[in-house]
This record gives C-alpha cells, structure tokens and sequence, in this order.
C-alpha cells in the first residue's frame, strides 16, 4: 500500500457541457519513487514470507506463475516487481487536491482560508478536494472534519452579519443560540 503517493495528476473539462463528466488522468507513477516503495515492499513481504515463523505456519505468496508477469520472463527481478505493481496495484478511489487554497492573487487557487470560492459569492467548497496532499489512512474522516471546521465558519460568518445588523434585527433566536440584538450586546461585552 502506498499511502503517500509523489505522483499527481490533473483534471480536464470533457466540453463547455456543464453535465459531461470530467477527465480525470491520475498519473500513477508519474513519479519513480513511488514504484520504488512499492517495489521495497514487495522484497520485504517475500523476505517476511521466507522467514522460519512464516513457514513455520505455512505462509506463502500469491502464485503468478500463470499471470502475465512470471518471474521466468524477467531477467532482472525489479523488473518482475515493476510488472507485478503496474498489473496488480489498486486505487482506493480517494483522489484530493482538486481545489487549491489560497489568496485571490494565485491563479490556480479555487477557495480562500473560509473555504469560499473566489469569485462566487455564498459557495464554499468543503471535501478532499481542499487538501492539499492525501492523507495517509483513508479520507473519510479528515473530510468530515472538514465538513465540521466548515460548519463552524459559517456559523461565525452568519453570527458577525447579525452582529453587524443587530440594531435593525428584531428578536431572533434559534435551537441553539439567541441572536436577539440584546444577546449580541451581551457577547460582545464579554
């Protein structure tokens, strides 16, 4: 499992088709080292898989022997890890990194540090595609925390326009919270 991949890719409208799917090219092992990793932990698991605890339990290693890389084919043994990796390796389906952040002045930035999108007012992007590299175990999580930072952001951003308006509010309140014009008063002497 290469859980921090070098390699990077990119996205590509299909057409001006708001409704066509996106290309995606995802540019696996663009990078060398990235089959490199793999490659290292092919030769440790063949080396762990050799070790008296293993065969003592009978352990082995898939047979490729009938798959399009069998080792008699290659002469050099790298050569028959490279094959094994770019005919067995999975993605887990998580790409990131689709939406930059950063200042206004950076033409390849998408949100600001409150995740809003430039240049369109009320939108925000709140998923992976923020991150700015993968993170090492799967996504689901660190994306959910997101969603929290998010949501806390927009809760300020709604706060500070009704502290802004607060003298031509009238008595507001919600679940959670009292946004009447004297509670704002009351928050913002402490």
């Amino acid at each position: 499992m290469l859980s921090r991949p070098l390699s990077t890719g990119w996205l590509e409208l299909a057409s001006k088709n708001p409704h066509d799917h996106i290309r995606i090219h995802p540019n696996y092992f663009d990078n060398p080292k990235d089959m490199m990793v793999l490659i290292e932990g092919l030769k440790f698991a063949e080396a762990l898989a050799n070790t008296t605890a293993m065969r003592n339990i009978n352990a082995t290693l898939l047979d490729y022997s009938r798959s399009a890389c069998r080792a008699s084919n290659f002469l050099n043994k790298d050569d028959f890890y490279t094959c094994l990796v770019r005919h067995y390796t999975q993605t887990i389906y998580h790409p990131c990194g689709t939406a930059k952040m950063g200042p206004v002045t950076d033409p390849m930035a998408v949100v600001d540090r409150f995740l809003r999108v430039h240049h369109i007012g009320g939108l925000r992007v709140v998923d992976a595609s923020i991150f700015p590299v993968i993170t090492t175990g799967n996504t689901n999580v660190p994306t959910i925390a997101t969603g929290e930072k998010a949501a806390d952001l927009v809760k300020a951003a709604y706060a500070a326009d009704l502290r802004a308006h607060a003298d031509t509010l009238r008595e507001c309140k919600t679940l959670h919270t009292d946004y009447s014009a004297k509670a704002m008063e009351e928050s913002q002497a402490v």
